[in-house]
């Protein structure tokens, strides 16, 4: 019973749902990911090995500095995203105190300072989601520079 005196009225719910959002994520994200890379990097050796040693050296790297690339912009990413989640819990709970004692809260006229208190609670997600994106393009414009450079020496050859 002390639990739910510690956990705020919408946090447990707040957590599962963003939970279960962040797993459904995964998944279904990471499996397309790992077939679609290990299906490229077959073909691009079998074609590699068939035209040149040189090629195969260029078609090789591509796909370990994209690997190194992902897996490094991704531990950023899923670092942000895990502590943007906690940021929302918080300001989730917040709003449900406040609109379950909404009486309490116009009887006192202590609407303005409610506000202002959500609005901090807000602010710091914002910044985390705009890092969220930030690393996203990052991560999106670093692969095809990966990518392009690889073609461009393929190209050279």
């Amino acid at each position: 019973m002390t639990y739910f005196d510690v956990v705020g009225i919408g946090e447990l719910t707040s957590h599962m749902d963003q939970d279960m959002k962040l797993i459904q994520a995964g998944i279904s994200q990471k499996v397309g990911e790992l077939l679609s890379g290990l299906s490229g990097f077959v073909v691009a050796i079998i074609c590699a090995f068939i035209q040149n040693g040189r090629f195969a050296g260029i078609m090789i790297s591509q796909p370990i500095a994209l690997l190194t690339l992902i897996g490094v912009m991704g531990g950023f990413l899923s670092l942000t995203q895990r502590r943007s989640l906690a940021q929302y819990v918080r300001a989730d709970n917040l709003a449900q105190e406040v609109l379950s004692a909404m009486r309490s809260v116009i009887a006192s006229r202590s609407q303005e300072r409610y506000g202002k208190r959500y609005y901090e609670a807000l602010r710091h997600p914002a910044e985390l989601d705009f890092r969220e994106r930030f690393i996203f393009g990052m991560l999106v414009a670093g692969s095809f520079m990966v990518m392009h450079w690889a073609n461009g020496l393929g190209v050279c050859i």
